[in-house]
């Protein structure tokens, strides 16, 4: 059955900083010479409508790797233990909840999902051996949703010499799209974008024009991808203090008194949620006063647990929505969660995973009965403007771009949450 755009209306895959961390070995291993890892397998097959039939495809169709007649299997290698575990399972929730709703709905052209998730760890060799693992042994039709730049930059080229779709990793780095690869799609509006278009729109508004600017980031390529967008754009005319921080850092007071001291009014930090909550209180600390512009790690609900009022007034850029704003795609979302998944709460990385699966659906739909790659890839490049329910820009691929999305909007935290303070806007 097709689904319909009024009931899948979302499905989601700044600077993103995630903390190194290693992983937690379960019972469950998948074993190779180089490494033993955490297998975590998540079959999330609901049952379709047991009196719809399927008609068999035809004989001179070759359906992709990971395709029958009733049944499309998509992996996954994600952190799920660790620092990073958290982002993780909840991108993993929002991907199951999506593949049970659609199953529930009798599937797409007749086939259900599955989805088999392994953990990584944040840890780029376990990706790496986790994706073979899907390929070989799975042998799944495509890799869907890795979280972390590091670990999708280890498996993507992989996955291209293997001719299996690498489809809507949360990964920031240009690598994913640049140059294009043919079965690599993104909706990631990577790092360096991010930053031209936050660095364009700070030139212009009346809270920021004319301010001097403080900028931190990870001593990391992501990191350097950070600044090198925001030095390219407008606003760099304004910088007055660059700062770097390592990995895992317990304290950022050297860095904030550099900004004090060079008279920065406003600070733009690459920083995950917990780091970008140390940062605030350590600045409160210091008597520092200045206005916050997190990146995209940082607008989730853990500051104003962790920093309390000393968030509200501050800033933060997404390239989803934010989970508390009024989109159609979030109510739907929302909905999903609390039927499949009871108890959990949308986030960030679940906007993603939710907005990549309805992309998902989509491009399956209009590849009809014969699920080849050929007319899978097809199906993708042919997606134009389409409408995630607010949950993003409108997303479009071709041939020359698989890059669905550039588009960030900036939100401020007032009330204890993150609200929207403009518009989607793109870098030029």
């Amino acid at each position: 059955m097709r689904l319909q755009r009024k009931s899948v209306i979302a499905f989601v895959v700044g600077s993103v900083v995630l903390v190194g961390c290693t992983a937690d070995e379960d019972d469950a291993t998948a074993t190779t010479d180089e490494a033993t890892v955490t297998t975590e397998e998540s079959a999330v097959t609901a049952a379709a409508d047991p009196s719809a039939t399927t008609a068999p495809v035809s004989d001179d169709c070759e359906l992709a790797q990971g395709v029958t007649d009733t049944g499309v299997k998509f992996g996954v290698t994600t952190p799920l233990s660790g620092n990073a575990a958290s982002i993780g399972q909840q991108h993993l929730d929002a991907q199951e909840a999506f593949v049970e709703m659609v199953n529930d709905a009798g599937g797409i052209n007749g086939r259900t999902l599955t989805i088999v998730s392994q953990d990584d760890g944040f840890d780029p060799q376990k990706a790496v051996t986790n994706a073979q693992f899907l390929m070989e042994q799975e042998k799944v039709f495509a890799i869907w949703g890795n979280v972390g730049s590091a670990p999708s930059s280890a498996v993507m080229p992989m996955t291209v010499a293997a001719e299996v779709p690498f489809l809507f990793p949360y990964a920031l780095g240009r690598d994913m799209t640049t140059p294009v690869n043919e079965y690599v799609y993104s909706i990631a509006t990577p790092a360096f974008d991010q930053n031209v278009a936050l660095s364009t729109f700070m030139s212009t508004d009346e809270a920021f024009v004319g301010k001097s600017i403080g900028l931190m980031v990870i001593n990391s390529p992501d990191g350097a991808e950070t600044a090198d967008g925001f030095m390219a754009g407008p606003s760099a005319d304004n910088v007055v203090s660059s700062q770097t921080y390592d990995r895992g850092t317990a304290t950022f007071k050297a860095q904030l008194l550099e900004f004090q001291s060079s008279g920065a009014e406003v600070i733009y930090i690459g920083v995950n949620d917990a780091e970008f909550s140390k940062i605030l209180s350590e600045a409160n600390d210091i008597g520092l006063e200045a206005i916050f512009y997190g990146s995209t790690g940082a607008v989730t609900g853990v500051p104003f647990e962790l920093a309390g009022d000393f968030v509200d007034g501050n800033f933060g850029l997404v390239f989803v929505a934010p989970v508390d704003g009024d989109e159609p795609g979030l109510a739907e979302l929302n909905a999903a969660l609390e039927e499949y998944k009871p108890g959990e709460d949308a986030g960030t990385f679940s906007v993603h995973a939710w907005a990549s699966g309805m992309v998902i659906a989509e491009a399956l739909e209009q590849a009809g009965d014969c699920l080849s790659l050929e007319n899978f890839n097809n199906a993708m490049q042919s997606i134009t403007d389409f409408d995630t329910g607010g949950l993003t820009g409108p997303i479009t691929f071709t041939s020359e771009s698989h890059l669905g999305n550039r588009s960030i909007r900036p939100v401020k935290a007032e009330g204890g949450a993150w609200g929207t303070y403009a518009d989607w806007i793109t870098p030029s």
